[in-house]
């Protein structure tokens, strides 16, 4: 769309000019958003130019690639930069060969004026960091033969057990470190009553009612209602032998049943 002044008036020594409102800019407004844009922004062109938006004028000037007054950075934050410098690897390297013990990574951090998580990822660049298997806190031989040896236990038993070796685990770390190292908990002599309907070849709640009524001793694994019932070898073993009516050797599990009544009770 084109507007145009009226004629000029005799005496009026202004000039007609053609303002033109649109996506189409005139050279000579082109010329004003260059001079002005990057030393006033948008706002000293739109003095010039009132006929333009704020918008329009932003969006022309990215358009003809002029850049505008470049924005102050006072109260922004920025990530600070940590030059790299010789002594300070030397420094990570060499507090790496020799930490012994947790914090001293922290207190080499605080040495060296630099924060934790910096030293960190320098070591890694440096390849210096630990892995699993080299890591300060890493698993002794002796823990893990304990470990294997009371994998069946609960967590507080085997933390008990590696306390009394010498050794302080959490129950979390442990079982992490079981589900790690894929270690079979299965007890050899114990099984649950749904563990054992299959080996004796009936139902569950056959087992369930030996257990309950017909004197087949068992211990809860832990606290609530679903916490499994737990029948140890020796005392199947002793059931069996005195309740031998109820057991169907044609339905047993032979491999297991003959194991159980003559093998090594642990």
């Amino acid at each position: 769309m084109t507007f145009t002044d009226s004629p000029i008036p005799a005496g009026d020594t202004a000039p007609a000019r053609t303002i033109r409102l649109g996506d189409q800019w005139l050279t000579t407004e082109l010329t004003v958003l260059r001079e002005l844009y990057g030393t006033g922004g948008a706002q000293a062109v739109h003095q010039r130019l009132p006929h333009r938006s704020l918008a329009s004028i932003r969006a022309k000037a990215a358009a003809e690639g002029v850049r505008g007054v470049r924005q102050s950075t006072l109260g922004k934050r920025f990530a600070r930069i940590y030059p790299q410098r010789d002594d300070i690897d030397m420094a990570v390297r060499e507090g790496y060969i020799h930490a012994k013990a947790k914090g001293d990574i922290k207190a080499l951090a605080e040495r060296l004026g630099r924060p934790g998580w910096w030293v960190q990822k320098r070591a890694a660049q440096l390849g210096v960091t630990r892995t699993n298997t080299t890591r300060l806190d890493s698993w002794m031989k002796p823990e893990l033969e304990i470990l294997e040896l009371y994998a069946a236990a609960g967590l507080d038993v085997i933390a008990k057990k590696l306390r009394e070796a010498g050794y302080r685990r959490t129950p979390t770390a442990i079982a992490v470190q079981l589900k790690r190292r894929q270690i079979d908990r299965t007890d050899p002599d114990r099984w649950s009553a749904t563990q054992l309907a299959p080996l004796f070849g009936v139902n569950p709640s056959t087992v369930a009612d030996w257990i309950e009524r017909r004197g087949l001793p068992a211990k809860k694994s832990g606290q609530g209602i679903r916490a499994a019932q737990l029948c140890h070898r020796k005392d199947i073993r002793r059931w069996i032998a005195a309740n031998p009516g109820r057991v169907d050797l044609r339905r047993v599990d032979q491999a297991w049943f003959w194991d159980v009544m003559f093998g090594v009770v642990a």
